[in-house]
């Protein structure tokens, strides 16, 4: 049996130019692998580069040869060479190149196709990825000079997380193409059609959001290309089909919006979006930026259960004038507006319990949307955030509302998530902070908004304070986070708590995460008690609506407790809840 760990530090990469000479080279020179072996390969210019995989690299190269564009922008050739590559290998270290040369920006990539658009688990990927880490270091090596970021740093930004190259799993790939199958029969019929998209923390929903643009963009502006394959798709006839359902109709698909209502998270996928030509032809927007619009012929919107209502505002005259834009009420949604914007097919991506603001869209708006005949339904089950699994999550909800189920108890040894509870917070802190420099960064510690903003509340009013902090754990002072938008990512803000607005939608490596005094528990009764009177989130608390104001603090914490990729810290205000929750895991 072979083993792969063996082939880590043992690809050899060849550059040869891209002409005529370099592929007889590659033909006479290549040990036997330049033909009936599986490599893969980059082919690069100046600014463009184009990542494959062929079982006989000196022929694949000749097909490039012959395509005109590559001949003009590209000049060499890099073969990547491992006695232990097979097919499956090579499908995934394609897909891994594909998705950190996009986000590593140091070449445009010309591939039209994704390469390998499903995941798939094959045996000993592991090993696999360890031979990639390798040839990503040597793609780093003056040498080589194919990247310019190491793949640590990489993997850690939000234009790798939010790559619309990413590997889908296999339900997320088959709930695209159901998505796709309803938006080509909607728009065929030319029959208006809302799809409901339900998925938990972690379970991919922007990454799925992304794709289904992508795909659309590709296919709309030509830039779907099955001969630049060498290996077709086992579904290639039902993607033809489709394809050729939504080229027909290319003329009712002529706007395209992604609506996305969290701002910060918005500036990340405009970002990520610039750097792809196809999606550069859809729009990003804001809902108020939807309202003031024409209408679309296909909305997708991320997040949706961040839509607002007409509570609890802080600009009810903005909001009035979009309403009366759409020709709706003052009483309508955002959702609303979504709808009346939207000629053809909205696409909601949506978790009820990531609802957090009294402004969010009502639960039973989104419910009516499912009544027979109104709306196609579909969910994602499939926990892909966290090395702990979609067990972690579900205990975590069990826990939270006083009925643990000890069949869900997440196995942390099993896994190796690195999940601790606390009785110090400042150590948690400092352990957090070490975490930082373990994972290359994307280690912080957020908080429940159960602690005051004084020094926010300072910088409003220009009164001077004698506390020069916002709030106190145990005697040590701290601040809460000075900026939404890159708190996570600063390295000059790891001593700052980010509340649940900073993370809302974002990963984290490891997160150490404060319960404050809004939630405790009572030993007599045994159960978790929240506390209103605590929760300090003016935007989340309703003095009239306390079952729905504890709600939003419940939610609030789900997402906070389910940021960590790799671990999560816990520490608690209330000691009767610390002891309560090590009693648990």
């Amino acid at each position: 049996m072979i083993n792969p760990a063996e082939a880590t530090g043992k690809t050899k990469i060849v550059k040869y130019p891209f002409s005529g000479e370099g592929q007889a080279r590659l033909k006479a020179n290549s040990n036997g692998h330049g033909e009936d072996w599986p490599v893969v390969y980059v082919l690069s210019g100046t600014k463009e580069a184009y990542v494959g995989e062929t079982s006989s690299a000196s022929q694949r190269i000749g097909n490039h040869l012959d395509n005109p564009v590559r001949l003009k922008t590209l000049d060499s050739a890099y073969i990547f060479f491992n006695d232990y590559f097979n097919k499956s290998a090579i499908l995934d270290i394609e897909n891994m190149l594909i998705e950190h040369m996009h986000a590593d920006g140091k070449f445009v990539l010309q591939n039209l196709n994704e390469g390998q658009s499903k995941m798939h688990n094959y045996y000993q990927r592991a090993f696999y990825k360890d031979v990639f880490n390798d040839i990503w270091s040597q793609m780093l090596s003056k040498r080589i000079g194919l990247a310019n970021h190491t793949a640590l740093a990489i993997e850690n930004s939000d234009i790798f997380k939010f790559s619309p190259y990413k590997s889908l799993t296999d339900e997320q790939y088959q709930t695209e193409q159901v998505l796709l199958s309803y938006i080509a029969n909607s728009v065929s019929s030319g029959n208006k059609r809302t799809l409901l998209v339900h998925g938990g923390a972690g379970t991919g929903k922007s990454v799925l959001a992304i794709s289904l643009l992508k795909y659309l963009a590709d296919v709309l502006n030509g830039n779907v290309d099955y001969q630049d394959l060498e290996d077709l798709p086992d579904d290639i006839d039902f993607q033809g089909s489709i394809n050729k359902t939504l080229i027909s109709c290319k003329d009712r698909l002529q706007r395209i919006a992604f609506v996305v209502p969290v701002p910060a998270f918005r500036e990340t996928v405009k970002r990520v979006f610039s750097k792809v030509k196809s999606l550069k032809t859809i729009d990003v927007l804001s809902p108020s930026d939807l309202a003031h619009s024409q209408p679309y012929d296909l909305v997708v919107v991320d997040e949706a259960h961040r839509l607002k209502r007409r509570q609890k505002l802080t600009n009810y005259r903005a909001f009035d004038k979009c309403s009366a834009d759409v020709g709706l009420s003052s009483a309508s949604t955002e959702l609303d507006w979504v709808e009346r914007q939207t000629k053809g097919v909205v696409v909601l991506f949506y978790d009820p319990l990531q609802t957090l603001r009294i402004s969010d869209v009502m639960r039973r708006d989104f419910e009516a949307l499912e009544e027979p005949g109104g709306t196609n339904v579909v969910s994602l089950f499939n926990q892909m955030r966290l090395l702990a699994g979609k067990n972690y999550i579900d205990y975590w909800e069990s826990v939270l509302s006083n009925r643990p189920n000890p069949l869900l108890k997440p196995d942390f040894k099993k896994t190796g998530y690195d999940f601790r509870i606390y009785d110090n917070c400042a150590q948690m802190i400092l352990d957090v902070k070490a975490k930082s420099s373990e994972c290359g960064g994307l280690c912080r510690t957020v908080a429940g908004y159960a602690f005051p903003w004084r020094r926010k509340m300072r910088d409003k009013s220009n009164q001077k304070f004698d506390r020069d902090y916002d709030f106190e754990i145990q005697g040590q002072k701290y601040d809460w986070n000075f900026s939404r938008t890159d708190w996570a990512t600063n390295p000059k803000a790891d001593d700052q708590i980010g509340c649940i607005y900073t993370c809302q939608g974002y990963d984290l490596n490891v997160a150490g995460v404060i319960l404050g005094p809004d939630i405790t528990f009572d030993p007599i009764q045994k159960r978790i008690v929240v506390k209103p009177e605590a929760f300090l989130d003016k935007n989340s608390k309703d003095k009239n609506d306390l079952a729905k104001t504890s709600e939003n603090i419940i939610n609030a914490y789900l997402v906070l407790l389910t940021r960590g990729i790799r671990g999560t810290f816990v520490y608690a205000e209330d000691e009767n809840l610390r002891k309560y929750l090590i009693s648990l895991f």
